[in-house]
């Protein structure tokens, strides 16, 4: 396989549909990057974009201010996407196709925030990487190259495939020209819908399943011998020419095995040397899966912020235990619960009335946590002196000192990154699951209630407010009293040796 910098057949598709590519707003709620080894990224180049037109349609959620190279392609492979770009010292895109041409190598100037070995772009120019497991990049696909999965339902809180082609002509709609489309810009999944509709896709998500071949019921407006789609049902096409070689996902589990590939780096969530990894998806990305055509997973979507404003102290980290201990559970509700029980026994100190900030889903509290791995808590910063500038901390470390803190209005963020954690650990569950005869539960099961879990959680915190709880640098108040932190260390002991 050749890495070019981007064939020129690729260039001319994609500069094609650069007039309308920012139309194209990804409707999915993003998952964490890849946190398995990879095969690093290739370098590409310097390229143009501009606000108005994006050259990478996908924004990733990774931190600004400590933004890498690492990071980015992390994030973008996690998603299923071919390309990764940094620009402006830390922003992070992804594409599976490039709407932009190549910008003078001396254009990508800026050094990233999180590493000033690095070049993260520069002012209207994004350094491009791409993964070279996918095929080349002359590799187009044409509507030939496309197989039919069947008839699908849409997503059950957003769209199945992320891109629409608003700019095709709807009075003529075929799948052929469908399948062109999302062919010519990289796109592995595309659908019809609604006898004028075409979407495009790296992954479906937002509870895609089969629907029954007779709900896909609608001829196309361009050709009356063929069906595109029903109402609110696609006909569903892949390409497997577009498809990455090597998806993120869990290498096989061996005492004894190494992997040659780079590890992939720790999200800005964590510290530089904590041993708790960033989750990932073992089927591209999203809140809901299609890896390949044989297999399927469901769940809810949310929207997932896309920056924190987090502040990082480097010290040792705990080791993670996958057995779990008794230990009051939160109430993870925005204000706070009434005292617990004084007939509840227990090794740990008792709940304390000022709780969690993060909300937990119903279904996902208390025992019903996949795996036993319970919602860290996010509460008022433990050092005094920093919280007037950082109130928030995400106690997700068994040392409270190499956890993340957040600025004022910074809740949401801090909410995402404690499902992200609890994703984290829900996924070393998962991996244990793996050619274990003894699991209480098989790995795809595991796996797919992992990533149910987070997304409901991302869902329920996404709008999460600053209740001024922690806008004080008094320790007598029950969020700030040590009664709390306490308790706080005691349930984070949970799931650390």
């Amino acid at each position: 396989m050749s890495f070019k910098m981007i064939s020129t057949a690729f260039a001319v598709t994609a500069l094609l549909s650069s007039a309308t590519a920012f139309l194209e707003k990804r409707t999915q709620t993003p998952l964490p990057p890849c946190s398995y080894p990879y095969t690093p990224f290739i370098y590409s180049g310097c390229y143009y974009d501009a606000v108005y037109n994006r050259s990478l349609p996908f924004m990733a959620p990774i931190e600004f201010n400590n933004a890498t190279v690492e990071q980015c392609t992390a994030a973008c492979k996690g998603n299923g996407y071919r390309y990764a770009g940094l620009e402006y010292y830390g922003q992070c895109y992804c594409g599976a196709s490039i709407s932009s041409d190549v910008a003078p190598p001396t254009d990508c100037n800026f050094t990233c925030n999180g590493d000033p070995n690095e070049i993260c772009g520069g002012q209207d120019r994004l350094s491009i990487y791409q993964d070279p497991t996918f095929p080349d990049a002359s590799d187009i696909a044409c509507s030939s190259e496309y197989k039919s999965l069947g008839c699908y339902t849409e997503g059950s809180n957003g769209r199945s495939l992320a891109y629409s082609q608003i700019q095709l002509n709807a009075s003529i709609m075929t799948t052929e020209l469908c399948l062109n489309a999302c062919g010519a810009k990289g796109y592995p999944f595309a659908g019809t819908e609604y006898s004028q509709e075409c979407y495009c896709g790296v992954v479906l998500g937002n509870g895609t399943v089969p629907a029954p071949a007779s709900d896909c019921n609608m001829l196309c407006n361009g050709d009356s011998s063929e069906t595109c789609g029903g109402q609110d049902r696609l006909n569903l096409y892949v390409s497997t020419y577009l498809e990455s070689a090597e998806p993120c996902e869990a290498p096989p589990v061996s005492s004894s095995s190494s992997s040659s590939s780079t590890p992939t780096p720790s999200s800005a969530v964590y510290s530089s040397s904590s041993t708790v990894s960033n989750p990932s998806s073992t089927v591209y990305s999203s809140s809901s899966w299609i890896y390949s055509s044989s297999s399927i997973a469901s769940s809810s979507s949310s929207t997932v912020p896309s920056s924190s404003s987090t502040k990082y102290s480097s010290s040792s980290s705990s080791t993670l235990s996958t057995v779990t201990t008794s230990c009051p559970i939160p109430s993870n509700t925005y204000s706070p619960p009434p005292p617990p029980s004084s007939t509840v026994s227990t090794s740990c100190t008792p709940a304390p009335t000022s709780s969690c900030l993060c909300a937990t889903p119903t279904p996902w509290s208390g025992s019903k946590a996949v795996g036993g791995y319970q919602l860290p808590c996010v509460g008022c910063n433990d050092q005094t002196s920093q919280r007037p500038s950082y109130p928030f901390k995400l106690f997700n470390q068994k040392n409270f000192g190499q956890c993340p803190v957040y600025g004022k209005g910074k809740t949401s963020n801090a909410c995402t990154d404690a499902c992200t954690t609890q994703y984290t650990w829900c996924m070393s569950y998962a991996n244990s699951c793996k050619n274990n005869k003894y699991a209480p539960e098989s790995y795809s099961s595991a796996n797919n209630r992992c990533r149910q879990q987070y997304s409901d959680c991302a869902n329920a915190n996404q709008a999460v407010v600053d209740d001024g709880r922690c806008n004080t640098t008094s320790k007598n108040t029950p969020a700030t009293s040590n009664q709390w932190y306490t308790w706080c260390s005691n349930y984070i002991s949970q799931w650390f040796h």
